[in-house]
């Protein structure tokens, strides 16, 4: 399936176990970025994913702190797709180019800034290298770089003399390592789909008047 990269700005806020908004904190706006499959690209199918991932960071929250039953909610979203290509070439630091890095470096409650997922719906943080390296991978794989230019974007955004010649050596690993949703330990993951769609509340620290992990 062919797949896109997209860019999610979205609005937050911390609401109480009963469901109502916070006033003493307000609203944040934070953007993620994300390597999709094209046929999950539809408002419905963006929304319960981005439910799904507040939720599991919610009961990963709860588990934390369990005394604190107040949760982070979605108000609202935007999304945009982005050309990889785009992002091939630059002059100077790389956050000023790579706007996943300075998403990243201001990151405080969020579970991650860069997501992978699969064409049945699950999704994997990335590391906000790993994302830049992974957009370098899916323009070699459509060809639309060749292994030169891919070899030197790695050379230059890595820092390394080798590191092109080093990833390109380990493709196999590196694109099976993208390719592969890995599943989070003992970490709780709601199922693609399960309703209701929301970001919590969360009762005790499993879905809503559930166990955990039901």
């Amino acid at each position: 399936m062919a797949r896109t990269i997209h860019r999610i700005d979205l609005t937050c806020g911390l609401f109480s176990a009963e469901g109502a908004p916070d006033p003493r904190v307000e609203s944040q706006t934070c953007s993620w970025f994300f390597d999709i499959p094209s046929g999950r690209d539809a408002p419905d199918a963006w929304e319960e994913l981005l439910h799904r991932i507040l939720y599991d960071r919610n009961v990963a929250s709860s588990r934390q702190r369990p005394g604190n039953r107040n949760w982070y909610g979605m108000n609202s979203f935007t999304r945009e797709a982005l050309d990889p290509l785009s992002f091939l070439f630059w002059e100077g630091p790389n956050a000023e180019q790579f706007p996943w890095l300075a998403a990243e470096r201001r990151m405080i409650w969020e579970p991650a800034v860069c997501y992978i997922v699969s064409n049945d719906g699950r999704y994997e943080f990335l590391q906000g290298e790993e994302f830049s390296e992974l957009l370098a991978w899916r323009l070699y794989e459509e060809e639309q770089i060749t292994e030169e230019i891919a070899s030197g974007f790695f050379d230059q955004y890595f820092g390394k003399p080798d590191s092109g010649a080093r990833l390109l050596a380990a493709r196999a690993e590196r694109l099976l390592h993208f390719r592969t949703i890995q599943q989070p330990g003992n970490a709780f993951r709601k199922p693609v789909g399960a309703e209701p769609i929301c970001s919590g509340p969360i009762t005790g620290s499993g879905s809503p008047g559930q166990p955990e992990g039901s």
